[in-house]
């Protein structure tokens, strides 16, 4: 994320700004493909910082990470990414923010013991349902060949 804002930022000249920029695109072409979500959206979110976003560009260079935001829109609680995350075989490495998001709703949202003192077992089961999805992406390796 860091590094790939600053080497747009500090690329000297539009043309080479652009051809990092365009680069950064392809990249994350290739992470959606082998389902790298994680570094998917550390991309995305510098390609569309605010610092980025006021440089001049090109339309076919804007045009070309509006097709890449759909996936991550955080409207309707991020659905297109939940979607694909749940048609999504193994291996992939799934957004970590918006697992710990989940857990963290889940663990606000409801309390720990029922009115009648008992243990309420609806939230551990939220909670373990959020875990055990993420583990069977853990279960999966890359083999990736050399060329």
């Amino acid at each position: 994320d860091f590094r790939a804002r600053t080497k747009i930022l500090t690329a000297e000249g539009k043309d080479i700004r652009e051809k990092y920029f365009m680069k950064f695109i392809k990249i994350m072409k290739h992470l959606r493909k082998i389902n790298n979500f994680n570094s998917y959206l550390a991309l995305l979110s510098a390609l569309d910082s605010a610092p980025v976003r006021r440089l001049e560009w090109q339309k076919h260079v804007q045009e070309g990470l509006k097709e890449y935001c759909a996936l991550i829109d955080s409207s309707s609680s991020f659905r297109a990414y939940r979607m694909a995350l749940a048609e999504t075989q193994p291996p992939c490495i799934p957004y970590i923010g918006l697992v710990l998001q989940d857990l963290t709703f889940v663990h606000i949202g409801n309390s720990n013991l029922l009115p009648n003192g008992a243990i309420n077992f609806s939230k551990r089961w939220q909670q373990f349902n959020i875990v055990e999805n993420m583990k069977k992406f853990k279960k999966a390796t890359y083999t990736f060949k050399r060329q």
